[in-house]
């Protein structure tokens, strides 16, 4: 027999109303069709929607309860003929988004020995929409995210959401912002002067100092000081112009720039020297070294100078280890200077950036002021965690601060000033470049078991999401889950890692490690009975051995299949009064089947039962008992009953 399901077209219009599931078959001499049927694949097992009948049963095509959803919108066609070719037709009149389905067809029929069932493949109707109002139909309503870390370069940056349907974008079907405001602080402040002279002699012309900037809202708001009274402006606005051009005036010019935005103050400056001479003055050449930034105090951000040919001090910063882990103690912040000869070193400050600001956290003396080394307010997190070295000698030394326990808020960038005399007297500062402390975290055990949904009832097919959650540590690491399927004795027999999934994180209140959530979805099959699912932290891209968590072996449904009937002793015909003939049915499921499940019945008259029980004792072995004996072994779970059968020929006599 040759049995064929076919849907024209496969893919129906919401709405619309030409296609037709059509159901043929193709009967062999000798055969007669008794009835067809037609199901739906719902909630993962095929169901009964229609039955149809053959004229020899005179009856209407019905719909069955699992197909009521179909009343008033299907034809139902009968076939014609009891053999040879026909077909069996639904006729679609109306189109729903719950006719998208997999869809079989089954065929009863009878031969000259016996009765029997065929099926169709499978066909599939895809339900599609055009220009229907969303909550109304089942066409997909999407949601998309995009985060961007917005960046200065990003102020009046647009950004679009364009829809992409199979594969192609839709030209028109867009929208998009209006350009984006970014504030971001003040920053490349330039300090010019109207000359390009190095010097001006006295009595020279007005000397014109201009101050630009770049920052979002822009900057308004520039004011002027000498480094010499740091304390004191002298202008506001862009530029400063000196008129009285005499050899006092001669300084360090520092603009400051700032701007202001939700509701925060941000600053930066930069500086400039002025070198104004009597005319018979011999001049040296000066070179600006570094430009630190800054906003709070603005004498030590000035640029510092060398006069070259005499006198330099060189200042380094270093973090040692650079990298804190969370509780561990050893590291230290260390200041190191030399100077020359004429030279001595008056005090030092350690600054961090704090707010995007550097400022004074520890205060240092050198012997020639005898006071202990100490923190400033703003340094007063370090409370009971340091140990404050002063340098122990005026000319070539240090300055520590010793960690005796790391946290999240010693990350940030370090850096050193130092204040000395140079050999004509004069008080400058110097500055070290930008040390950097990076604190990680190590990772801990997931937090609980892998949990999953559904927790309870889970069945061949049924899709399961596993979740884990858990500290991840500092950098970010992530879960990486790994599936084992084992069989009855918990002996592995497959091992699948699933190394792709994504990992979310967010930092845990109270400590700057990372609490992170990963989740895996798979499809449980008949293998998966008894499988165990892990969840295992990677850290630094490095499967952390002893951090996992895994699932108790989880029990999957499945129904009864595999049915087998054997017989005892085996001969292909067995003589009239031989001894008794055993039959024994074997069959897999989960649950498995017990006693009552088994059922024995011969095709002659399968409305009678011969036994239960995995086997069954033929003790009366006489000719008449020649039959094809059946075993129906049936299994149960979440309200329904699945059963399977299959049967062994034992031939009695000639």
């Amino acid at each position: 027999m040759s049995v064929q399901l076919q849907a024209t077209p496969s893919e129906g219009i919401l709405g619309q109303t030409s296609l037709q599931l059509r159901f043929s078959y193709t009967t062999a001499t000798g055969e007669l069709v008794t009835g067809v049927n037609i199901q739906a694949k719902m909630n993962g097992q095929f169901k009964t929607l229609a039955l149809f009948y053959t004229p020899l049963v005179q009856s209407n095509a019905t719909l069955t309860t699992d197909g009521n959803y179909l009343t008033d919108r299907v034809t139902l066609i009968n076939p014609t003929t009891t053999t040879s070719s026909d077909s069996a037709v639904i006729l679609f009149s109306e189109i729903a988004c719950k006719d998208e389905k997999e869809y079989m067809c089954q065929v009863a029929y009878a031969r000259s020995s016996r009765s029997g069932t065929e099926n169709s493949g499978v066909a599939h109707i895809n339900v599609r929409a055009f220009q229907i109002p969303w909550p109304w139909t089942c066409i997909l309503r999407g949601t998309s995210s995009l985060t961007l870390k917005i960046e200065q370069l990003d102020n009046n940056v647009i950004v679009r959401c364009q829809i992409v349907n199979q594969d192609v974008p839709e030209r028109s079907s867009y929208k998009q912002t209006d350009p984006v405001n970014v504030y971001y602080s003040v920053r490349n402040v330039q300090v010019t002067k109207s000359s390009t002279n190095p010097f001006f002699p006295e009595g020279a012309g007005p000397i014109t100092l201009k101050c630009t900037s770049d920052g979002n809202p822009a900057v308004t708001d520039y004011t002027w000081y000498k480094e010499s009274k740091y304390y004191v402006p002298i202008g506001t606005g862009p530029t400063y112009v000196i008129n009285n051009v005499v050899v006092t005036e001669t300084d360090t010019y520092i603009c400051v720039a700032q701007n202001n935005f939700n509701g925060q103050t941000f600053n930066m400056n930069n500086s400039i020297h002025i070198q104004i001479d009597l005319a018979t003055t011999a001049h040296y050449t000066l070179m600006p070294i570094t430009n630190m930034e800054s906003t709070s105090t603005i004498y030590k951000t000035s640029s510092m100078y060398i006069e070259k040919g005499t006198e330099t001090i060189n200042v380094q910063m270093q973090a040692t280890p650079s990298d804190g882990i969370l509780g561990q103690t050893y590291l230290q912040l260390r200041c190191s200077y030399s100077t020359v000869t004429g030279e001595f070193v008056t005090g030092l400050n350690f600054q961090a950036k704090i707010n995007g600001q550097f400022k004074n956290i520890a205060i240092f003396n050198t012997p020639v002021v005898p006071l202990n080394a100490t923190l400033t307010p703003d340094g007063n997190y370090l409370t009971d965690r340091v140990t404050l070295t002063n340098p122990t000698s005026s000319l070539t030394t240090s300055a520590i601060m010793q960690f005796s326990q790391i946290a999240c808020e010693d990350e940030k960038e370090y850096m050193c000033q130092v204040a000395y005399v140079s050999s004509s007297g004069r008080i400058n500062t110097a500055y070290s470049g930008v040390a950097y402390i990076n604190v990680k975290g190590n990772p801990e055990q997931p937090d609980i078991l892998p949990s999953y949904v559904p927790s309870a009832g889970i069945e061949e097919g049924n899709n399961v999401v596993f979740t884990c959650t858990g500290d991840v540590g500092k950098p970010q690491g992530m879960f990486r889950w790994v599936r084992y399927r084992r069989n009855s004795n918990d002996v592995t027999v497959q091992e699948t890692p699933y190394e792709s999934k994504i990992t979310t994180a967010a930092v845990m209140p109270g400590t700057c490690t990372y609490n992170g959530t990963s989740s895996l979805t798979l499809k449980m099959t008949q293998i998966d009975n008894n499988a165990v699912v892990r969840c295992q932290v990677v850290y630094q891209d490095v499967p952390q051995g002893s951090l996992y968590k895994q699932t108790f072996p989880i029990n999957v449904y499945y129904s009864v299949r595999n049915v087998q009937v054997t017989q005892s002793p085996i001969n292909p015909t067995f003589a009239e009064g031989a001894g008794p003939i055993t039959l024994t049915c074997t069959s897999d499921g989960n649950p498995a089947s017990i006693n009552i499940d088994y059922t024995w019945h011969k095709e002659s008259n399968t409305s009678v039962t011969l036994g239960t029980g995995p086997t069954y004792v033929i003790n009366d072995v006489v000719v008449n008992e020649t039959d094809n004996y059946i075993c129906v072994v049936k299994n149960s779970f979440n309200g329904q009953t699945y059963n399977m059968n299959n049967y062994l020929r034992i031939q009695i006599g000639e």
